[in-house]
């Protein structure tokens, strides 16, 4: 009788230890799997935006008519244009008035909301918003003429 008894508890705990295991494996493999699994924002299209900007010391294409070396308050509405995108890297142009620009940006891989860019003379910081709003806060320095431009502009999605 003993022996049933020992062999039904057996029975038992190897039912309860085999369902952990196989519950925790699952959860293990479930949280693997949506950790590496990357889903990148979708920019691509045209996005329109007005600048908040400091200015000193000229314009630097998109601010025309700025040529002081007194710190200006700007404003120009922007348009950027992602024309490519893979992997939460993106290629594309931004444009105001008869000026334009090839950009170029990586999205972090940690915080996919958080993406960096750069154009021929500047950086940009951007955090996407939503799926049809995201800002970008730009800075560009040139110490042969002392221009200096602080911006940040709030990108609306086109449709």
């Amino acid at each position: 009788m003993k022996l049933i008894k020992t062999c039904v508890d057996f029975i038992i705990i190897n039912r309860v230890f085999f369902t952990t295991r196989n519950t925790l494996l699952l959860f293990c493999l479930c949280f693997s799997v949506t950790t590496t699994a990357q889903d990148w924002h979708d920019l691509k299209g045209e996005w329109k935006g007005q600048t908040r900007s400091v200015i000193v010391g000229g314009d630097n294409g998109h601010f025309i008519d700025i040529e002081t070396n007194k710190p200006t308050f700007s404003e120009v509405e922007i348009t950027l244009i992602w024309n490519e995108q893979s992997n939460g890297r993106y290629i594309g142009y931004h444009t105001s008035g008869d000026h334009e620009e090839i950009i170029i940006g990586v999205a972090s891989a940690y915080n996919p909301k958080i993406f960096h860019t750069v154009d021929h003379n500047g950086y940009s910081m951007g955090t996407i918003i939503n799926d049809n709003q995201f800002e970008l806060c730009y800075t560009e320095t040139n110490s042969e003429n002392g221009k200096q431009l602080a911006s940040c502009v709030i990108f609306k999605r086109q449709k």
